[in-house]
């Protein structure tokens, strides 16, 4: 059966109008898809809560902010972490290296004491007695109880002395002393005095080492000339302290000052009293 040719134009139109819709439908999809897509391509994540909706021409348009990847997120939590756990042990590193040098500082005063204490030990130990023998030139100020004189001058003196140190503190000598010079005059006439005295002496050393300083007290024997009457004797006494600065072995200096007290009379004066300043040097055996 053959179809008259008019009859075709109607029948491809009725077809199209039937198969409109379909094709539109299936257009928009498409185009949806592609929108879609390009959208995809450009969206940049934004860490939201929940969605936000925005109204466009009076119609809702729904838009879907895309969430933080969480590999992204997990890599950060990571740097995060490192990095507490970097500042965390360079704090720690700080501390450890405070403690050593503070525990370097304690082992050195620790080291110091030990030596210091050492050393002492060692000196106590390797102390010996000696020997010694030594002498000085000294100045005296007279400080007598007299009347009848007028002033009197500076006199001048030696002495020397032989001892035994026993320990690091204690030391026993003899002295030997002269002085001379006290002269004044009394009623217009010169008169000039001169003491000669023996004494046995104590020594205490509070301290040893280079500088060893000391107190001396010391009991003997004088006599007393005098140009103006004959010699008197009595009892002499000395008190006083000096230092000695040990510069060799056996070899050292010495500066001592004594107050000399004596019960010796010659005619108005009643006690022949006078300050001794010494300057002197000493060996040892």
């Amino acid at each position: 059966m053959s179809l008259n040719r008019p009859v075709l134009p109607w029948i491809a139109l009725i077809a199209m109008l039937l198969l409109f819709p379909y094709l539109g439908s299936a257009q928009d999809d498409m185009s949806a898809a592609e929108a879609g897509s390009a959208v995809a391509d450009d969206m940049v994540e934004i860490e939201v809560v929940d969605p936000e909706a925005a109204i466009v021409d009076d119609e809702m348009v729904v838009i879907e902010v895309g969430a933080p990847d969480d590999a992204v997120i997990e890599e950060t939590e990571e740097v995060v972490e490192i990095d507490e756990a970097v500042a965390g042990n360079e704090v720690a590193l700080e501390d450890a290296i405070e403690e050593v040098e503070m525990s370097d500082s304690i082992d050195e005063v620790d080291e110091a004491a030990a030596a210091k204490d050492t050393a002492a030990a060692e000196a106590r130990e390797d102390f010996e007695s000696y020997i010694y023998l030594g002498g000085s030139f000294s100045i005296g100020i007279e400080n007598f109880d007299q009347s009848g004189y007028g002033s009197f001058d500076e006199a001048l003196g030696f002495s020397m002395w032989l001892g035994y140190r026993l320990n690091r503190w204690v030391g026993l000598e003899g002295r030997l002393a002269n002085i001379s010079g006290f002269d004044s005059t009394l009623a217009g006439e010169s008169v000039d005095f001169e003491l000669l005295y023996f004494t046995g002496n104590l020594k205490v050393y509070p301290l040893t080492g280079m500088f060893q300083p000391y107190v001396v007290i010391g009991l003997g024997h004088g006599t007393l000339e005098s140009s103006r009457s004959k010699s008197e004797t009595g009892v002499v006494f000395l008190a006083g302290g000096g230092i000695e600065v040990l510069l060799l072995d056996q070899f050292s200096v010495m500066a001592e000052v004594d107050y000399n007290v004596t019960n010796v009379t010659n005619g108005d004066i009643k006690h022949f009293d006078f300050f001794d300043a010494k300057l002197g040097v000493q060996f040892r055996f």
